[in-house]
């Protein structure tokens, strides 16, 4: 088709030195088949270079109909064909590519192909594994190249071949095919049908690939600029501005990342993967300490990922960077979660009893799973504000220096490291001494009838209450109190001896106002 074409334009106008495939087709789009290897079907989550070169068909306004018996990607987890994951689907997915395929060993012979798809071109990726796998030598290869032609044109004397250099140099013999191949090309180009070859393997290097082999993004858009640099050369006007466009290697989104718990000195984490990540890279802030991100030593395979060795209680920030092997989009990568690394929390304590003591309360419990320690805090039920606490890594707990006779909350918390468990309440009367029922208790009238009551100092004692025939209870700390006149009659007086709030017997006295 290409090589009618010119001779159109000759024809036509001597200035003329590029045909016009869309003129000569009267609109009808140029048919590409592309054979080739893996480096050619892609992987799940590549865009593939088949994917870039249609783009600048696309862009160059020409029209053009990939064709071929396959339209997948290989999925790698799966070791199978069959997806169709691509990065961007929005293009003419159809080609003639397989894992592994040689020029030796096609699944469906290039003269099938050519007699069943009437390309108008025949790309040629193919040749790395022959020279690999197959062992074969660069002449070896070379033959079967020109094998390749000729088929292809026993099927269609005028279609054109775009014989493709072998990206990998690294591979043995690679160089040595990549240098004879022009020549090949030469040798068979003919008027009515083109034969043109690529030069890609002089700009491919392994960083254009994510695992040593297949193209990662710059790989892809390095092949494409060659293939479209060839087809040039045979009449078809489509071709990568200079420079080429400028791509990032790596899957181009980040994952999303949740984390699923926390231990003690770790976090668990895990995510959905972008599309084409094989790893992540897992990056690590502590803020509690400064603001500066490091990366993981390892690259994590697989959904999940459990740290160790953080300090419980610090602040940390973790995010992910997608790998798809080697490749990595340096400035892209999953959202942000925060993690305070801790062990979980003790379970409460049982059986606390409170026993009372001298001016406090002996507390104590059985054993909570996980505790290191206890905190246990005090208040007085009636001024809760007046709470008081301390550790211990025992079951028991003096609790000291309370007012003997008041009623107190004790509460026990168990703790793991600095993580505490639920609390359990128990409450008590701190215990004290008993004061004695207060001695020498007596009365002496005036002449007004009011009574000088007195009583003997009890050494226990911090107060004294008086009721006087039954009324208003009177507290003080003296061992003496006068009433007012009392009328004739009989009267009973009683005293009793506090010690702070434990309450003494009474002493009672009867005594008579005539």
């Amino acid at each position: 088709m290409v090589r009618s074409l010119l001779a159109w334009v000759l024809v036509t106008s001597a200035l003329v030195l590029a045909p016009s495939t869309t003129a000569a087709h009267a609109g009808e789009p140029l048919r590409v088949l592309v054979v080739g290897d893996s480096v050619t079907q892609g992987s799940v989550g590549d865009w593939t270079w088949r994917y870039r070169l249609w783009k600048q068909f696309e862009a160059s306004g020409v029209p053009v109909d990939f064709v071929g018996p396959r339209d997948d990607l290989w999925d790698l987890e799966a070791d199978d064909g069959g997806s169709h994951a691509y990065l961007d689907p929005s293009f003419d997915q159809d080609h003639a590519a397989k894992w592994g395929m040689q020029l030796g060993r096609m699944p469906v012979p290039i003269g099938d192909l050519v007699a069943t798809y009437r390309p108008d071109v025949v790309v040629e990726a193919l040749g790395v594994n022959d020279l690999g796998f197959g062992e074969l030598s660069p002449t070896e290869v070379l033959d079967l190249a020109r094998g390749f032609v000729a088929d292809a044109r026993a099927a269609d004397p005028d279609v054109d071949v775009v014989l493709g250099a072998v990206p990998q140099r690294w591979v043995a013999g690679a160089v040595d095919y990549d240098a004879a191949l022009p020549g090949l090309a030469a040798e068979l180009d003919s008027d009515p049908s083109r034969v043109t070859a690529t030069d890609v393997g002089a700009g491919f290097t392994e960083e254009d690939t994510w695992d040593g082999g297949h193209p990662s993004a710059t790989g892809e858009m390095k092949v494409a600029v060659s293939v479209a640099a060839a087809l040039s050369r045979i009449g078809v006007p489509v071709a990568f501005p200079e420079p080429a466009p400028t791509v990032e290697n790596g899957p181009p989104v980040g994952a999303v990342l949740e984390l699923t718990g926390t231990t003690r000195h770790g976090v668990s984490l895990r995510w959905t993967p972008p599309l084409g990540a094989t790893s992540e890279r897992v990056w690590i802030r502590d803020l509690t300490e400064g603001p500066d991100w490091f990366r993981g030593v390892f690259e994590e395979e697989g959904t999940s990922w459990s740290s160790g060795y953080l300090d419980d209680g610090h602040h940390y920030q973790f995010r992910l960077q997608a790998a798809k092997g080697t490749a990595v989009a340096e400035h892209v990568f999953s959202n942000v979660v925060d993690a305070w690394p801790a062990p979980p929390a003790p379970s409460p304590v049982t059986d606390l009893v409170l026993t009372p003591v001298d001016h406090g309360l002996t507390a104590g419990w059985s054993a909570a799973d996980a505790a290191t320690r206890y905190r246990v805090r005090w208040w007085p039920v009636d001024a809760p504000e007046e709470t008081a606490q301390t550790e211990t890594v025992d079951t028991t707990a003096a609790v000291t220096g309370l007012r003997a006779g008041r009623r107190y909350a004790v509460s026990v918390e168990p703790l793991d490291d600095w993580v505490p468990g639920p609390p359990t309440v128990a409450t008590g009367i701190a215990g004290g001494p008993v004061p004695v029922a207060p001695g020498g208790l007596r009365v002496v009238l005036d002449k007004r009838h009011r009574g000088a009551i007195s009583w003997a100092a009890d050494g226990l004692a911090t107060s004294y209450v008086l009721t006087l025939d039954g009324g208003v209870p009177v507290t003080t700390t003296q061992t003496r109190w006068r009433s007012p006149a009392l009328p004739v009659g009989r009267h009973i007086v009683a005293v009793r001896a506090w010690a702070e709030d434990v309450p003494g017997p009474a002493a009672r006295l009867r005594f008579r106002v005539r």
